[in-house]
């Protein structure tokens, strides 16, 4: 017992001085995750699904990744908290890039919860849909409140089939053990459905003392032009 105490110790001591020279600290080796005690809660994450078509995600500029209906969602991990670019774009062969809409928006990360965006891309901004679930510190600790904005406003907003108002709506009080289909609905839009909350009661109780905001854009329907006589 006293030699397994004695390696284990001596191995931490050692590991110890290699995070410590220069070659370790240029490859950015860090001592916890060599010996699996980093905390995964110390970043924040990104999953970002396709509603339609094929999708490439940037976060500052950098290309992470893309994503399609059937390969939804693509995830992003190990994102440090604060605000970064999020851009999104539609991949279309024989479409040059300003024939779409790009997505983009700068999002405030928070520790140990994922941002979600789901989005389909058109050639304007009216004529593409999608939401986005990003969570914001609350003022009280152990309650968790739900805002929504849409574009365009006033739409009708059902919490599992029920209808609760029209938007926006400010601190609408959830109950972490329970999980939500969301559906949004205007006469001038597609309507919109989605699960609100991790379906996990651990990810779920992250959330709680955050504001849960969801902010949707609403697909445009066309304008149908009757022709007389």
């Amino acid at each position: 017992m006293f030699r397994k105490v004695f390696i284990l110790t001596t191995t931490i001591i050692f590991l110890a001085l290699l995070a410590v020279w220069s070659p370790w600290n240029s490859l950015n080796v860090s001592l916890l995750k060599l010996l699996g005690l980093e905390q995964a809660d110390a970043y924040s994450g990104l999953q970002v699904y396709s509603i339609g078509g094929e999708l490439e995600v940037s976060i500052d500029d950098e290309v992470i990744g893309n994503v399609t209906v059937e390969g939804s969602p693509l995830e992003i991990f190990e994102i440090e908290p604060g605000e970064h670019l999020i851009e999104i774009k539609r991949v279309s062969e024989g479409v040059g890039d300003g024939y779409y809409y790009k997505f983009s928006r700068m999002t405030n990360f928070i520790a140990g919860i994922n941002t979600v965006i789901a989005y389909e891309i058109g050639p304007t901004e009216e004529f593409s849909g999608g939401y986005v679930i990003y969570a914001m510190p609350g003022i009280t600790e152990n309650q968790t409140s739900l805002n929504i904005r849409t574009i365009p406003s006033d739409s009708s907003i059902f919490i599992n089939d029920l209808e609760i108002a029209k938007t926006p709506i400010n601190n609408y009080t959830l109950d972490l053990q329970d999980t939500y289909k969301l559906r949004i609905e205007n006469t001038s839009t597609e309507s919109i459905e989605f699960n609100l909350l991790p379906e996990s009661v651990e990810e779920r109780q992250s959330l709680k003392g955050y504001d849960l905001n969801v902010e949707a854009q609403l697909f445009q329907l066309p304008i149908e032009i009757r022709k007389e006589g």
